[in-house]
């Protein structure tokens, strides 16, 4: 329900929270080890999603399903394995897709509006080794 009670509250108690983490940390240790070498991988990008987003992406999912939405999951947080990862250009704090999407691809960071060199070529620069 969107309407919050306090009896809904109770359900939320310590003992609750102990129970749901002790339950996430069992199926992380369920979940098969694998030690060899990754075949393949398949990288889903989120461009524009950090945890801001994914975060009301989530509360908005669950309201949709008439619940309050913060215990709601989101389809790739089912995936098996996961990461985040931070990523800015070199000259601006807030990143443009070509900048995050060369550290993405290359691990190294480079300018804002350029796309697959480093920091030594200016935008708009088109002539340059």
């Amino acid at each position: 329900a969107l309407v919050t009670t306090s009896a809904d509250f109770l359900k939320e108690d310590k003992n609750y929270w102990i129970s749901q983490s002790k339950q996430d940390l069992k199926n992380s240790k369920a979940k098969e080890r694998r030690e060899h070498k990754a075949k393949n991988v398949i990288l889903f990008v989120g461009d524009g999603m950090g945890v801001i987003t994914h975060t009301l992406a989530r509360i908005y999912k669950g309201q949709k399903n008439n619940a309050d939405g913060e215990e709601e999951e989101l389809f790739w947080e089912t995936f098996p394995f996961s990461g985040l990862i931070k990523t800015y250009n070199t000259d601006h704090q807030v990143p443009d897709s070509a900048g995050t999407a060369t550290a993405l691809m290359s691990g190294v960071k480079t300018r804002m509006g350029v796309l697959g060199v480093d920091t030594s070529v200016n935008y708009n620069v088109c002539d340059a080794e």
